[in-house]
């Protein structure tokens, strides 16, 4: 059976050097997060709170976000090497390779996922060394989107400094193995039979055979080695990050995750911030529209998709279609990238539509009856916490995950392909309308996440480890050194 025993050995690795002041009052809180929107707008939240709570807080990100991290009152430690295209994690170059790649082809995978998660780990390990020498406090917090590995090489024997504590915050489901669960992103509901262990088991064990994590692999091991790490990554290498860390935190609630018997130590939900975080406020020219077709007794349907999916087509073109020429919908849909006038150039936007490149989350989805979107761990939750059902369409990064748990938990409809025939979303979107489970569970999780404050629970993380290093006697101490 499966178990966290070999990562127990690794979690006990000290580094050669650890800063050695110490400074009354509440530790210092490094923040690292990965330079997109997506994630920003999860972390900067949390930073904001902590720092109202009054710890110093040092946040590691790339220059685009540097307004925002700034305003929130933290110190900006820029990413090393930060590549030049505005917010993104990849450089210029290698974003050109990627769109040049078919989205569902395990090399997309391969490449895109794996520079995200290691191929940009050595920026964020020398970030994170150069704000702890900067930070000079032994009880330095690190706390960091389980996407950045920055902390993941000192665990592996990288020589450095070594944070007092690291706290891993997943923006993504869990997708470390489990006796209870079938693999991350296999789209498989758990097993109930009696062999149901026995069943999840070998379906994990065969995971090392996919040609995507055997690439991600290669690009982990080459990532460790140019920090000189005394081993290699263990397999599999996608949720190395999620368990090399003092403590985990997952941005989600147990409500909305699959039930496991053996989750990792020190493993947390703590909710989603609600607040989408230091973006523009503005709402599109066309809201009066919006509150109008609700007052009329309307359903409104919002679309929306990642930051990652560079096409219009996969969710947005095919919702437009399927609901076109219905006067009892109001369609609004986000862009999230692009503009309108590009849309246009192609595309005849349906009379019962309205179009934005952004619009604030938070203050749409009071009204929306229906989410449709590619399925995002983030965008899902905030809408659970306005107790909004959704349709959901999605086969790369963590969205099939997500659509698996939605599914699950029968807050949603979930479509396992990048996208559908507009028939298929029209379909999904009756049958939400028509059968009013969906509705009743997704305000049931709305009242779940009410039980929820991550700051709270992120401060009294803090706190409890904080006193564990400060009960700790003095050779206790010179020992971690």
């Amino acid at each position: 059976m499966l178990s966290f025993d070999w990562a127990q050995s690794l979690l006990s690795n000290r580094p050669t050097s650890i800063v050695a002041n110490s400074t009354n009052g509440k530790p210092p809180i490094i923040i690292a997060a990965v330079a997109l929107w997506s994630h920003m707008e999860k972390f900067l939240p949390i930073a904001d709170g902590l720092i109202q709570l009054g710890y110093p807080v040092h946040f590691i990100g790339g220059p685009l976000f540097r307004d925002q991290i700034e305003q929130i009152g933290a110190t900006f430690v820029e990413l090393q090497g930060s590549p030049t295209t505005p917010g993104y994690f990849l450089s210029d170059t290698e974003m050109e390779k990627l769109m040049t790649m078919d989205p569902e082809s395990p090399e997309f995978s391969i490449f895109g996922l794996g520079s995200v998660i290691w191929g940009a780990t050595p920026r964020y390990f020398r970030s994170l060394q150069a704000a702890l020498r900067q930070v000079n406090d032994v009880r330095a917090v690190f706390v960091h989107d389980t996407i950045v590995g920055a902390s993941t090489p000192l665990f592996l024997g990288a020589p450095g400094v070594r944070p007092h504590t690291t706290i891993s915050i997943s923006p993504v489901p869990i997708a470390y193995p489990s006796n209870d669960t079938m693999p991350f992103n296999s789209g498989l509901l758990p097993d109930t039979s009696l062999n149901a262990r026995e069943i999840h088991f070998k379906a994990w064990q065969e995971l090392d055979d996919n040609p995507i994590i055997k690439g991600w692999y290669e690009i982990a091991v080459e990532a460790m080695s140019s920090l000189d790490t005394r081993q290699p990554p263990p397999k599999p290498c996608l949720c190395i990050n999620q368990i090399l860390s003092d403590v985990l935190c997952l941005l989600s609630i147990r409500d909305f995750d699959f039930p496991r018997s053996d989750d990792r130590p020190n493993m947390h939900h703590i909710g989603m911030p609600k607040l989408v975080g230091a973006r523009e406020r503005e709402l599109p020219p066309w809201w009066d529209e919006v509150l109008d077709a609700k007052k009329q007794g309307k359903k409104i349907v919002a679309v929306s998709r990642s930051s990652l999916d560079y096409s219009m087509e996969n969710v947005l073109v095919p919702t437009m279609n399927g609901l076109r020429g219905r006067d009892d919908v109001l369609v609004v849909v986000a862009l999230v990238s692009g503009e309108v006038e590009d849309l246009k150039k192609n595309f005849d936007i349906p009379e019962n539509a309205k179009v934005t490149t952004f619009i604030p989350m938070d203050l749409l989805l009071p009204y929306v009856d229906i989410l449709v979107s590619s399925g995002g761990y983030g965008t899902v939750q905030h809408a659970l916490q306005n107790g909004v059902p959704m349709v959901l369409i999605g086969a790369l990064e963590d969205k099939v995950e997500t659509g698996t748990i939605a599914r699950y938990t029968g807050v949603g409809i979930f479509h396992h392909s990048l996208s559908v025939e507009p028939d298929a979303v029209a379909a999904s979107v009756d049958e939400i309308l028509s059968n009013p489970s969906y509705k009743q569970n997704a305000e049931k999780m709305k009242e779940s996440y009410k039980e929820y404050d991550p700051v709270e629970l992120l401060d009294k993380i803090i706190q409890e480890r904080v006193r564990w290093y400060d009960e700790l006697t003095s050779q206790q101490r010179i020992e971690m050194q």
